[in-house]
Formats: C-alpha cells, sequence, structure tokens
C-alpha cells in the first residue's frame, strides 16, 4: 500500500523518513533481456536480503549482488547506494551494492535499504543537469 505522502518525505505519523519504491515494472512488449535484467535484479535483491542479520558485515551485501550480476554477465551500478532509514533520510549505514572493503557489521533494529542497480552494459553512470534521477551509463543509456 503507498502511503498519502511522497518518497522521501516524512511520514507524519510515526516520524521517520520511508524510502518506498519498487521498480522493473515491465509494461506493453518488452525484450527477453529486458526481462532477464528485471529478473536477475529482483533475484539479487532477495538474495542480499537472505543474509541480513545481526553480525553481518555490510560488505556482504555487495558481494551477494555482485556475484550475482557477474555469473548473469550484467554489470552493477557502483554510484548509488543503500542507506540507513529512519529520523534523518539517507542516513548511515551506507549499504554499497557492489564487492567492497566498506566497514560495520548489521546490529539488531537497525533499517535500511538495499538498492541495486543492475545494467546490461558498462556499471558507472553520468547524472544529467542537477537532477541526481536523471542518468545515462557511460555509454548513454537512460536509467530512470
Amino acid at each position: 500500500m503507498t502511503p498519502p505522502f511522497p518518497r522521501g518525505v516524512r511520514d507524519p505519523l510515526d516520524a521517520d523518513h520511508n524510502d518506498r519504491s519498487a521498480a522493473g515494472l515491465l509494461a506493453g512488449s518488452v525484450s527477453d533481456e529486458a526481462k532477464k535484467l528485471c529478473e536477475v535484479t529482483k533475484m539479487a535483491l532477495d538474495e542480499a536480503i537472505k543474509i541480513c542479520k545481526p553480525g553481518v558485515a555490510y560488505r556482504q551485501i555487495g558481494g551477494v549482488i555482485n556475484d550475482i550480476a557477474d555469473a548473469h554477465k550484467l554489470g552493477v551500478i557502483r554510484e548509488y547506494v543503500g542507506h540507513g532509514v529512519g529520523r534523518a533520510f539517507h542516513s548511515a549505514p551506507t549499504i554499497t551494492h557492489n564487492r567492497n572493503n566498506g566497514p560495520g557489521f548489521m546490529k539488531a533494529g537497525q533499517t535500511f535499504t538495499i538498492e541495486p542497480m543492475l545494467v546490461q552494459v558498462g556499471a558507472h553512470v553520468r547524472t544529467q543537469r542537477r537532477c541526481t534521477t536523471d542518468m545515462q551509463t557511460a555509454q548513454g543509456y537512460g536509467l530512470e
């Protein structure tokens, strides 16, 4: 159920920020490659969630996602990360979605996002104008 306030806006009922989004919705005629990209991205997210428990290093999330992307010959966007969610929006911890040596371990009661972005070509993006949600891969493919 979608709340009556936009993503990233403080929830007046619980005073915490929200970050509720889903991607990978397909409409109309979609190529097999696009379907595979969405399926593998969802698989990477699901497998990353499965390892989450107190004491697990945050960096393991990136390892799981990167392993799945590699197995399917896909790239992982490195410029965007998951993050803590609470009274401060985009707070610690930083959740990197590629292999990394980042510090920190999960703790009971933490809330954070895992937001893998897999791509068919390249693994780096450049943002357009001043809007960080309008971006392209280095090869010029648009991401929305």
